[in-house]
């Protein structure tokens, strides 16, 4: 997901339901270790939940994530938590 993207996919649709964001980096191997937790709490939950997984290395400005992995959840349009 691009970062024009994220108004839409991310704070746009947590009107409806809970966006968990996952900042996240090839070169990253955190990265790589927390995507089976955050799929596992995907398939656990029973709240709709949905995950916006962002590249911050495809070309994208994600100046607001300072540190990999990242993750943010936004419901009813704010975020909450970095």
């Amino acid at each position: 997901m691009g970062l024009g993207d994220f108004q839409q996919q991310v704070l746009d649709a947590s009107a409806d339901f809970m966006v968990l964001a996952d900042f996240w980096a090839d070169r990253c191997p955190p990265c790589s270790a927390i995507a089976p937790i955050l799929q596992k709490f995907l398939n656990e939950t029973r709240e709709p939940v949905h995950l916006a997984k962002l590249e911050v290395d495809a070309g994208n400005n994600y100046e607001t994530c300072r540190s990999l992995p990242s993750a943010w959840y936004s419901d009813d349009q704010i975020i909450h938590s970095r």
